[in-house]
């Protein structure tokens, strides 16, 4: 996502064409994770404070769902959805009796 909204002035998720990534095993997926976050790291990078700045819109099927600027999408759409996300797993994780890992200091599977 970090390419999109730094490299075009919109998306449109209903625009034709458009497929979310068929996803596989637990290595593909990790190594899909750590391949983009390699790639968005160098595109954010390359760009100026007044392109990160500048609005970016999203929309679907043509109707305008949010604009704002580039950096503030990064932040609310990308970061702050990617931590929501990682909530929602840490539950469901818990619910099925897996021990969790650490994510923002020792959880109550570590040893003290």
């Amino acid at each position: 996502w970090v390419g999109s909204i730094v490299e075009q002035d919109e998306f449109d998720v209903g625009a034709s064409g458009y497929a979310p990534p068929t996803l596989g095993s637990v290595a593909e997926i990790v190594a899909m994770f750590d391949k983009n976050v390699a790639m968005a790291t160098e595109t954010l990078k390359r760009q100026s404070n007044d392109r990160l700045l500048a609005n970016w819109r999203l929309k679907k099927k043509g109707q305008l769902v949010v604009e704002m600027p580039r950096l503030g999408m990064i932040r609310s759409f990308l970061m702050n959805h990617l931590i929501h996300h990682r909530g929602q797993l840490s539950v469901y994780l818990r619910l099925q009796d897996v021990p969790l890992p650490s994510i923002y200091g020792p959880t109550a599977d570590e040893p003290m």
